[in-house]
C-alpha cells in the first residue's frame, strides 16, 4: 500500500528547474490555458514532486508549464511534496482522471458566462459556446405528444424525426438519458435518480421516477429558470424543478376550476394552497 503524498513547502520556481512528468497522457489545449494566464494570470500553482536528487518532476499542472514556457515567463509557483514513484503516477492519473468525470449544470453555467457582459476572453469559451448553450438544442429536443418515444438505443439527436423535418414537441417520456446529460438545473437527489434510471435503461426507477422533456424557446427557457430560482426561496434550495412546476400547473388548475363558480371570488390564499406554499413555509 503507497502513502499518501507529503506537503513540503510552495515556492516561485525557476521554468528551466522543472521537468514534465514522463508519459503524461492528457492532451491538453495549451492555447486555452495560454489566453487564462494572459488575462487571469497564474491562479493555481503546479503540484511538483521533489525527489531524492532534488529533482522536480511536475505532477499536476504539465499543460500549464508549457503555457508558461509559451507565455515567456520565468518561473511558477509550486506546491512541493514528497511521495514514492507509484503514488507520483497516481497523482497524475487522478488529477487528469477526475477532471474529466465532472459535469455541468448548464443553467448555473449560462448565468456565470452571460454575467461576463460578452467579456469571454481567458475563460476557455466562446461566443459561440453560449449561444448554443442557450439555444434549445439536442439535449433539450423531444418529440410531440403524438409521436411516439424512440428505443433507447443511444444518446438523443436533435429536434430531426426519420424525414430530417424539425418538430416542435411540448412534454414527453423519453429513455433516461446518462447524468451528463442533464441540461437543467437539478438537486444532487435528482442527479442520482437519472443517473439510476440510465443504469437500468428505463425511464422508471426503482422510485417510479418518470423523466418528462420540457422544451421553450430561448427567452421562455430563461424566465422558467428565474423563476424557479426565485421561487426556491420560498421552498428551499433542495426543492425540485420538477416540483415547482407541478406545484404551478395545480395553482393554474385551480384558477381554471374557479370559472365553474363565478359566483366565489378567487383568494389568493386559496391559490397558495393549491400550490402547496402553506405547507412548504410551515
Amino acid at each position: 500500500m503507497t502513502t499518501p503524498a507529503e506537503y513540503l513547502r510552495t515556492a516561485d520556481v525557476p521554468l528551466g528547474d522543472l521537468t514534465p512528468f514522463p508519459g503524461n497522457a492528457k492532451v491538453g489545449d495549451v492555447d486555452a490555458i495560454r489566453a487564462s494566464l494572459r488575462r487571469n494570470g497564474q491562479y493555481r500553482a503546479l503540484v511538483v514532486r521533489e525527489v531524492e536528487d532534488g529533482q522536480l518532476i511536475v505532477l499536476a499542472g504539465n499543460h500549464t508549464l508549457t503555457a508558461l514556457t509559451a507565455e515567456q515567463q520565468t518561473s511558477a509557483r509550486c506546491e512541493i511534496v514528497r511521495c514514492d514513484e507509484h503514488t507520483a503516477r497516481r497523482i497524475n492519473l487522478a488529477d487528469n482522471r477526475t477532471a474529466d468525470l465532472g459535469r455541468y449544470d448548464s443553467d448555473a453555467l449560462a448565468e456565470l458566462l452571460t454575467g461576463l457582459d460578452g467579456d469571454l476572453d481567458g475563460v476557455g469559451y466562446t461566443d459561440a459556446d453560449l449561444d448554443a448553450l442557450l439555444a434549445p438544442g439536442e439535449a433539450f429536443a423531444a418529440l410531440p405528444l403524438d409521436h411516439p418515444a424512440p428505443a433507447n438505443t443511444g444518446p438523443r439527436g436533435g429536434h430531426d424525426g426519420e424525414d430530417g423535418d424539425e418538430d416542435e414537441g411540448d412534454v414527453v417520456e423519453l429513455p433516461a438519458l446518462p447524468a451528463t446529460e442533464a441540461h437543467y438545473a437539478e438537486t444532487d437527489e435528482e442527479q442520482a435518480e437519472r443517473a439510476q434510471a440510465s443504469a437500468h435503461h428505463t425511464t422508471h426507477t426503482a422510485r417510479g421516477v418518470v423523466e418528462m422533456i420540457l422544451v421553450y424557446p430561448l427567452e421562455d427557457r430563461e424566465e422558467a429558470a428565474r423563476i424557479i430560482a426565485s421561487t426556491r426561496e420560498v421552498f428551499g434550495p433542495e426543492a425540485r424543478a420538477s416540483e415547482i412546476v407541478l406545484r404551478a400547473l395545480r395553482a393554474l388548475a385551480a384558477l381554471l376550476d374557479s370559472r365553474h363558480a363565478p359566483e366565489e371570488p378567487v383568494t389568493v390564499a386559496a391559490l397558495l394552497k393549491a400550490a402547496g406554499i402553506e405547507e412548504a413555509t410551515e
